[in-house]
């Protein structure tokens, strides 16, 4: 009789204690998601902005590369595209598309700056009053191989993929 009791108090102690554990396991392992979700947003972020300048660099269209962007980030609402070129030698701001049609004829050898931003919140909500907002940056830099900015002749320019 003496040992069914021991054994009766032992699964009830094992309970209390699984009941208080469990919580912080799992806010654990919420947290190894979170945290596996942001950093794979933010090599989608450096992907893109990488894709974006290769793109850029033989098709200056602000609609192509705005659009090439969005592609390349798709799950991540409000990310913030930053596009621009910047003169060969010194690297001076000669003009950028933040709004589709403000595309700027850029010169060989002219740097493509690519620029995105992304505010990242984690799913989790107690992780995310934790951490707070993370903020994501990317950016790409490519010399211009060749200039096109025509899109009613596509067979012109060259593939940017």
């Amino acid at each position: 009789m003496f040992h069914r009791a021991v054994g009766s108090r032992s699964r009830g102690q094992t309970l209390v204690e699984f009941a208080l554990i469990l919580p912080v396991f799992l806010l654990v392992l919420m947290g190894i998601m979170d945290l596996g979700r942001a950093v794979y947003y933010s090599s989608t972020l450096s992907n893109a902005a990488r894709e974006t300048a290769r793109r850029g660099i033989v098709d200056q269209t602000c609609a192509n590369l705005l659009s090439h962007a969005d592609q390349r980030t798709v799950g991540m609402a409000n990310v913030i595209v930053d596009i621009e070129w910047l003169g060969a030698a010194t690297e001076t701001f000669i003009g950028d598309c933040p709004l589709v049609g403000l595309e700027t004829q850029a010169g060989i050898a002219d740097v493509l700056h690519v620029t995105l931003d992304y505010d990242y919140t984690a799913a989790t909500p107690i992780i995310g009053n934790l951490v707070g907002t993370i903020h994501l940056h990317a950016e790409s830099k490519f010399p211009v191989e060749a200039t096109c900015v025509d899109d009613a002749t596509p067979a012109n320019c060259p593939a940017g993929e």
